[in-house]
């Protein structure tokens, strides 16, 4: 029996050891210290329940990938609350706002098509730990907009929303305000920037994923803009058409269960309930599924070099939920 528990003990101290090795070599990828022993310990607890979940979740589905990220310390509840934004528990088809509906789709779409190919899509940027999904969100349909308007791909400032913009909008009955690293949306961030007559660049107002004092400069700000739409439809075929035409789309998303994705067509389960904003940039076609091209602000590092491919065709993660786009005059 004593060789029994002798032989038990060593295989839980090897496998402990393993473990604390392969949470080094993830911390020094990713560059993570901690301050005191008692944390690093609970973050390399916490790295172990999230290695086992990944493994749990690439078993449960042949059609996407999920990995260890730059996430794996982090528990789900925190990667919320800084992640994601408000769970926003309305749908804009049932709202009385102003919008236009999407034409029907044509015969001649292509089968894929991506408005990153095309030069219409900027960098992606990583929010950090701060909840300004819908300043990316936005700024990336401006960032398109501005390119197909004056032919010049230019990185415009999400921390100049972050730190400037207190837009309200109510909507279905809800009162929404834009709130720094606290959530905000996409619209609003659109109305904050016609109403200030522009928006500056990422180059002269980099972005800090913090909230700080208004440091807008009039003087150099990108002008043009003119309105904004929500944008409704029949179907995701319909969708396709007006990204075609119109280039890329701030849409809204529920992104909980993306912490861990890493390629392949996501059809894994998650609600409706918008509590992200991403920015749709194309769609195409892997062994016969469909799907859409999301870019995201998480970095480089996550999912497909910072973008997602979500299955097209099922409202997934409420895609169609809430969509809007600004224009240039």
């Amino acid at each position: 029996m004593n060789g029994k528990i002798i032989l038990f003990a060593a295989l839980v101290c090897a496998a402990t050891a393993s473990l604390a090795t392969e949470f080094d070599a993830w911390a020094n990828k990713y560059h993570k210290t901690y301050p005191t022993a008692a944390e690093r310990a609970y973050r390399m607890g916490v790295f172990a329940k999230n290695k086992e979940k990944i493994h749990t979740m690439n078993r449960a589905s042949s059609s996407v990938t999920f990995a260890l990220n730059a996430f794996a310390d982090r528990t789900h509840e925190e990667l919320v609350r800084t992640r994601v934004s408000k769970t926003f528990n309305a749908s804009m088809s049932k709202a009385n706002l102003r919008h236009v509906h999407a034409p029907h789709a044509r015969d001649d779409l292509p089968d894929s098509f991506n408005w990153v190919d095309k030069g219409a899509v900027a960098s992606v940027k990583d929010q950090g730990d701060c909840g300004s999904c819908f300043a990316f969100g936005a700024v990336g349909t401006m960032e398109g907009q501005l390119f197909l308007s004056q032919g010049k791909l230019v990185d415009l400032s999400e921390q100049n929303i972050v730190d400037c913009d207190r837009e309200c909008q109510y909507f279905s009955g809800y009162k929404l305000c834009d709130d720094g690293c606290d959530g905000g949306m996409e619209p609003n961030v659109f109305q904050y920037v016609i109403k200030n007559n522009g928006i500056n660049t990422y180059e002269e107002y980099p972005y800090t994923a913090s909230v700080g004092s208004c440091q807008f400069n009039p003087s150099t700000a990108i002008q043009g803009w003119t309105d904004w739409v929500y944008v409704t439809v029949d179907n995701e075929d319909d969708l396709r058409q007006y990204l075609y035409d119109h280039g890329p789309i701030s849409v809204g998303a529920h992104a909980d269960e993306w912490f861990y994705y890493s390629g392949g067509v996501f059809d894994s389960s998650c609600q409706t309930q918008n509590d992200h904003a991403v920015l749709l940039t194309g769609w195409g076609d892997d062994n016969g599924t469909p799907y859409w091209i999301i870019k995201n602000s998480w970095g480089e590092d996550w999912g497909i070099d910072g973008y997602i491919w979500l299955i097209r065709g099922k409202n997934k993660c409420g895609i169609l939920e809430m969509m809007s786009q600004i224009h240039m005059g």
